[in-house]
């Protein structure tokens, strides 16, 4: 077995999901994620009280407790689904609702109002090269940079007073080279992120939301508005992986002409905003926009290919899995740990581990554990069309065309057709 140059990353055909009986609800994580799912949609429209959920999940999770020790195990299982679901939408209304009293986006006015605070950069910098004035573009565009920063403290007066928050922070010109994990003082405008304006436009209010954000914070003069006071990426784990990204970025805008840097960042490190306007509808046009996004397709072709190295090297079957199993995880995180990105790395690990402890796994079971990471990461990423299309694209890989392939012929349907005409069992062959 040893010896043997299995692939790892042909998930729906490998070996070790040769146990796969159709039967879904074999994996015990399934129902799961189906009622964590349903807290988290029926929070976002019905939006519950967090302290209704934790109260009714509270006791759901001491009624399965108690059947538990008395021997009631079918009731007890229901008890537990049920805690999940109301733990589902705690967790949404938790991550989307509930911000501190002092929270920035409370008092942040719809008219820009200036204002100076200090705090961490929670997202590495975008940065969006300038462009010139075309027919739909009035004005030059000038080069800007966007992150989030995590606000901790705001000038009031002639003191600073603890604040906290996550605002939109926007660039305007070069900026100094900033890392997730900095500390920084910043003096730009603070306004709150307006709605829609008109129906069926995009909300990027709610989008931002999602993320926790709910004011913009505008710089216009980088060098005075822009100042690091403390560098902090080099102890934070995430901070040393996006300065990975960023350097690695630097490196493809050196080394690369200007037509195809852009698109070489969005393809190995998921970082589209040096793409112009013109350079995504081309792709738009093209109908093949979807692989500058970082997703399970990129890391198949990856895995394979560190597969088949680490075998022509000589490194045996267990330990190369290992191998690409933690490669492909840190570079779904380097790329930004979306969840197309995070379900293919986490379906790699879930075999690599089967593998290390010879245990057979069911692809129902790895698919609701990528998901459920996904949840417990950020809830609000359900309602992406990115989540959505990745997983419902996987799922009808695994479960809609196995029948296509289908090997063992029932005996008795086999008689049948052997009854019908043959001019009849050609057109059926055909069909």
């Amino acid at each position: 077995m040893a010896n043997a140059p299995v692939s790892i990353v042909q998930e729906p055909q490998s070996s070790y999901f040769s146990d796969y009986t159709g039967q879904i609800w074999r994996a015990p994580l399934v129902p799961i994620i189906l009622l964590v799912t349903t807290g988290i949609i029926f929070d976002r429209y019905a939006f519950v009280q967090i302290r209704l959920s934790l109260l009714v999940m509270a006791i759901l999770l001491a009624g399965w407790l108690v059947g538990t020790i008395v021997g009631g195990r079918r009731w007890s299982y229901v008890l537990l689904l049920l805690a999940c679901l109301a733990g589902g939408a705690a967790w949404h209304h938790y991550r989307r609702d509930v911000f501190s009293p002092d929270d920035l986006g409370r008092v942040a006015p719809l008219i820009p109002h200036p204002v100076k605070v200090r705090g961490v950069i929670d997202e590495e910098p975008q940065r969006t090269l300038a462009q010139p004035a075309t027919a739909l573009l009035s004005m030059d565009r000038p080069e800007s940079s966007a992150t989030v920063l995590r606000v901790t403290e705001g000038w009031q007066g002639s003191e600073w007073l603890p604040l906290s928050g996550r605002v939109r922070l926007i660039l305007a010109g070069p900026v100094p080279p900033l890392h997730v994990g900095d500390t920084v003082e910043v003096a730009g405008r603070l306004s709150a992120v307006e709605g829609p304006a008109n129906p069926g436009e995009f909300d990027h209010a709610s989008y931002l939301r999602d993320q926790g954000i709910r004011a913009m914070l505008v710089v216009r003069k980088t060098p005075d508005g822009v100042t690091r006071l403390e560098r902090g990426w080099p102890t934070s784990f995430t901070g040393c992986l996006m300065a990975v990204r960023g350097w690695g970025q630097e490196q493809l805008r050196e080394a690369l002409p200007d037509e195809t840097s852009g698109v070489a960042m969005a393809l190995l490190l998921g970082e589209g905003s040096p793409l112009t306007t013109d350079d995504w509808e081309k792709y738009v046009n093209g109908g093949v926009i979807h692989v500058l996004a970082i997703s399970g397709q990129h890391l198949v072709v990856l895995a394979t290919f560190l597969w088949w190295v680490l075998r022509f090297l000589g490194v045996r079957q267990r330990q190369g899995v290992v191998l690409v199993a933690g490669f492909l995880l840190l570079y779904a995180l380097l790329t930004g740990g979306h969840p197309p990105a995070l379900r293919s790395a986490v379906t790699v690990v879930a075999v690599a581990v089967s593998l290390v402890l010879r245990r057979h796994v069911l692809p129902a079971n790895t698919f609701a554990l990528a998901f459920l990471i996904v949840e417990i990461l950020n809830p609000t990423d359900v309602f992406g069309a990115g989540c959505q299309f990745s997983f419902l694209a996987v799922a009808v890989l695994y479960w809609g065309t196995r029948s296509w392939f289908r090997d063992e012929v029932d005996p008795l349907e086999k008689l049948i057709d052997e009854t019908r005409p043959r001019w009849r069992r050609g057109l059926r062959w055909f069909g």
